[in-house]
């Protein structure tokens, strides 16, 4: 395995409190009951001048974005060009499948997890007056900056387009409003019509309990396999709820209680961490960086590094692997300066 044993963590390291959102995204109903949500991009495998992007990453595997709402409402009916997760980081909501809803929908509270299928119609709507923020992640393909076919009303990704529910796109760039399809194969692959129950596609924070293939099976830190083709479903012989299916990455949760760690490893993979609660520090060398609730860690394969939970309550983080199934982590030989 190629070491990367240069990458400065802090660079990779995206701030809760730094985000800068991207071009908010027109919300509400197609009779004109609008407001406005802040989404950010927070990892892109494919960085471009024309795209506010935090941390361009490692190539392949997945883009992280968030999106957050103050206060309850609905937001515009769209779909993605690849398997799309939503993870409730705060807040309660509600995502209803299909168009007008009529493939059923779910509530999810904060950690629960949801995995929509590309091409299916989705809306998602905010139930509670608090903030609240999503983290999305998506698969990548070559048509990254395309990957939004929305249903609704929205702005796109390059800021002069608008799209009506048949699919198709407002063009106004140059002063006169022009119809045109992201792709000569529209529709996207997928039908909402075709969907499953919505339920199917949900993993509740609760269900996500340490499994016993995990390498970091240690005192104090568990694994839970959350996304991807190996996961078995609540109801197995393994008991341990998760969403089977290829979506190009996979998700896990690892939990870390207080003083806990995990000893310098490399990853095959380009992966992120997502600090869904608690402190974590990630070391590198000489190097470390404090993730707290809301930060984003991206990483490229090789590089060696260790976790530790330094505080006195336990830590949450949601591990994005750049892979359907990805190698076992490679456990260094040699401790990391510092560390016993």
């Amino acid at each position: 395995m190629a070491e990367s044993s240069e990458f400065p963590l802090n660079e990779g390291t995206v701030r809760f409190a730094d985000l800068v959102p991207i071009h908010p995204q027109c919300t509400g109903n197609s009779r004109g009951v609008v407001d406005l949500d802040a989404e950010f991009t927070i990892v892109e495998p494919r960085w471009t001048p024309t795209r506010s992007v935090h941390r361009p990453a490692a190539a392949g595997g997945f883009t992280v974005m968030g999106r957050r709402r103050r206060g309850a409402g609905p937001g515009a009916e769209y779909r993605c060009r690849t398997a799309e997760l939503l993870i409730a980081h705060a807040g309660r909501w509600r995502v209803s499948v299909g168009d007008d809803g009529r493939d059923g929908s779910v509530e999810l509270g904060i950690g629960d997890v949801m995995s929509v299928p590309a091409g299916a119609i989705r809306r998602v709507e905010r139930l509670d007056e608090v903030d609240g923020f999503l983290f999305v992640v998506r698969g990548s393909d070559e048509h990254a900056d395309d990957d939004l076919a929305i249903a609704g009303c929205a702005v796109s990704p390059q800021g002069d387009l608008l799209a009506i529910r048949s699919g198709q796109w407002i063009d106004d760039s140059g002063g006169i409003p022009v119809l045109r399809t992201l792709r000569a194969e529209e529709p996207p692959t997928g039908s909402s019509r075709a969907a499953p129950q919505a339920a199917r596609w949900v993993c509740p924070a609760g269900a996500m309990q340490a499994d016993i293939r995990s390498a970091f099976d240690a005192t104090g830190v568990a694994e839970a396999f959350v996304i991807g083709p190996d996961v078995t479903t609540a109801g197995s012989a393994s008991d341990r709820a998760g969403i089977a299916g290829r979506h190009g990455f996979s998700l896990r949760l690892l939990t870390l209680e207080s003083g806990a760690y995990v000893p310098a490893h490399r990853r095959a993979e380009p992966f992120a961490y997502l600090l869904q609660d608690g402190t974590l520090e990630v070391r590198s060398s000489a190097e470390a960086s404090l993730l707290g609730a809301g930060d984003v860690l991206s990483m490229p394969p090789g590089l060696e590094h260790a976790l530790r939970n330094t505080t006195s309550r336990p830590t949450r983080v949601f591990v994005v692997l750049g892979a359907d199934e990805p190698s076992p982590p490679d456990f260094a030989s040699r401790p990391l300066p510092g560390r016993a």
